[in-house]
């Protein structure tokens, strides 16, 4: 497909990322690439943007995990062992069979932070892909382009927002930030929202809404927390917004649960 190809004949390991990175989402719009460096390593995380069981979950992250070490090992022309990996869950059963595959250093983490990454040395990024060709990598790149503007502008735009609004159950991000992960600006993302007849901070207190009642079913949670994780650092603004979304406040809807 035309992933694949755009990302085969990219000038370099750096720009076959960039077209994971960028659009991944269009042919799996579960996953979301994100990369990030410093001066001596490169980070390439793979955030889900839906839950998904353990038994799911492992499967498609071995996948991801190891298609990017096959594209990094193609650049380079050889094993890979400078890399390192985390995996977003406990040590399975058959942990060691990872070690042999990755030939690598691999960490399990299970914090609710947690998220699958795969690091290199940041020099590889300027590794030429051993099958670069500009001529297929610009049809490629531009039939993915053209998907991505279909995808986004046929609904589904409200669809990809409520998605990262879900898979930040702690912290619910801002417009901005929102449109970051879309490789949107704020000023797109509006006008995108509003030709749909919707708004980001109607999708966000909708989302809000249906938040704030799931964590009042947690009885450890006090009030204050609740309004703490949706973001309201004055807890009276939650009690008004709840006041807003169920007629009641949200210590008097608990209790008549």
């Amino acid at each position: 497909g035309a992933l694949a190809t755009a990302v085969a004949t990219a000038p370099n390991l750096e720009n076959a990322l960039e077209i994971l990175e960028r659009f991944g989402h269009v042919r799996a719009p579960f996953i979301r690439l994100l990369r990030s460096a410093d001066d001596s390593k490169h980070t390439v995380a793979v955030e889900m943007q839906t839950a998904l069981e353990a038994e799911l979950l492992r499967p498609l992250i071995e996948l991801v995990l190891l298609s990017i070490k096959a594209l990094i090992e193609s650049a380079l022309g050889e094993p890979v062992s400078e890399t390192h990996f985390v995996l977003p869950f406990a040590a399975p059963q058959y942990a060691e069979r990872y070690r042999d595959i990755l030939a690598a250093p691999l960490y399990f983490e299970t914090g609710p932070e947690s998220i699958a990454k795969i690091s290199f040395p940041a020099g590889w990024l300027e590794l030429p892909c051993p099958f670069a060709d500009p001529s297929q990598h610009n049809r490629a790149r531009s039939e993915l382009e053209s998907a991505r503007r279909n995808l986004e502008g046929h609904g589904l735009i409200e669809a990809r927002v409520e998605q990262i609004l879900e898979s930040c159950p702690d912290k619910t991000p801002s417009a901005e930030e929102v449109a970051k992960r879309l490789h949107l600006s704020r000023r797109t993302l509006v006008r995108r929202l509003a030709e749909k007849q919707t708004s980001f901070r109607a999708i966000s207190d909708g989302h809000q809404c249906r938040r704030a009642e799931e964590l009042l079913l947690d009885e450890s949670l006090t009030v204050a927390e609740i309004g703490d994780r949706l973001g309201y650092t004055d807890s009276s603004n939650f009690g008004r917004a709840f006041r807003r979304w169920f007629g009641a406040s949200p210590s008097a809807y608990r209790a008549g649960r």
